[in-house]
């Protein structure tokens, strides 16, 4: 037989970047198949957005703030942290991950705040896991906070969070708006909040001071981390002086960022809408038919057409950062 003959029947080798496109071109239609099967009947998508745990108990935490921790949805959130409470005893923040001391801080004191009695086996379990991982020391600065306004945490140990950060020019290493939008959204209210230093009482049974581990002594910071832990230093000692004007001016910028209106200016308004006729309830069509959420209409449009709104210079040039 010649080589031609025989190059012709010999198998080629198997080419490495095909076989991937394949799987990914497989995949790819998968997805596709997926979302589609999920499709309503109108066009439309409806889908749950979950987190971790954490975002249950901050609920509980914030409702309780704003004495509605009665609200059928804070037992309901109470529920789902029993639920998705690990075997090992704590709280993981993503699926099937390790126990995390601040997720199972947060979940552990909001149970008590619903009434979990300590010694149920399932808080035991989670005050066994808090232990061995630090305790309250061992949480993180925004958890810290958390705690501090609930009366379970010296505000001075925590971290400050100085709101005259809002009077910092752009060209500042340290302006807000050098950080995400993520982060922003999240670093200016606490700027008040680290000011103002709010504090709700919490009943006696609900204290979680049996999570404090003794002789727990957190890592020595280094590099940035020790830097950072001595510019707080040295913002706490600032914030000892009598510079309230600054301060003043900061809170505002502040409250101007988050679109919130004075004490005075909130009275005056609920004064103002008194004689206005009440806001009109959605209207079916505005309900999503699947959650029964108020939903905004951008645009409608046929399946297979494409859109008539398209995005201006602006609107393009605006970076979205969900980092």
């Amino acid at each position: 037989m010649s080589d031609l003959a025989l190059s012709a029947t010999r198998p080629s080798p198997p080419n490495p970047r095909q076989e991937t496109l394949t799987r990914l071109d497989a995949a790819v239609h998968a997805a596709q198949t997926y979302l589609l099967s999920l499709q309503r009947k109108d066009g439309h998508w409806c889908g749950e957005l979950e987190g971790d745990t954490i975002l249950e108990s901050e609920y509980i935490l914030v409702m309780h703030f704003l004495g509605r921790g009665s609200d059928p949805k804070v037992r309901k959130a109470g529920n789902y942290l029993r639920v998705m409470q690990r075997p090992q005893g704590g709280w993981a923040i993503y699926p099937g991950g390790p126990v995390e001391v601040s997720a199972s801080v947060k979940a552990y004191f909001s149970l008590k705040l619903l009434g979990d009695h300590p010694d149920l086996p399932h808080m035991a379990r989670a005050r066994e896991r808090i232990l061995e991982a630090g305790g309250l020391d061992a949480c993180n600065s925004f958890t810290k906070i958390y705690l501090a306004i609930f009366g379970q945490y010296d505000w001075s140990r925590c971290p400050s969070v100085p709101p005259e950060l809002m009077l910092a020019p752009r060209w500042f290493p340290l302006n807000i708006y050098a950080m995400s939008s993520w982060s922003r959204g999240i670093l200016v209210p606490l700027t008040i909040i680290s000011a103002r230093r709010p504090r709700h009482q919490v009943p006696d049974q609900a204290t979680i001071s049996e999570l404090v581990a003794p002789g727990y002594r957190p890592k020595g910071a280094k590099g940035w981390g020790a830097f950072f832990h001595r510019l707080d230093a040295g913002i706490k000692r600032l914030e000892a002086l009598p510079w309230s004007g600054a301060r003043r001016a900061a809170i505002a910028r502040a409250r101007q960022l988050l679109d919130a209106a004075t004490a005075e200016a909130a009275a005056t308004e609920r004064t103002d809408n008194d004689n206005e006729a009440p806001a009109t309830a959605p209207t079916p069509a505005q309900r999503c038919p699947s959650c029964s959420g108020r939903m905004i209409v951008v645009e409608t449009f046929a399946a297979g057409t494409a859109p008539r709104l398209r995005p201006s210079a602006l609107i393009a040039a605006i970076r979205i950062d969900t980092s």
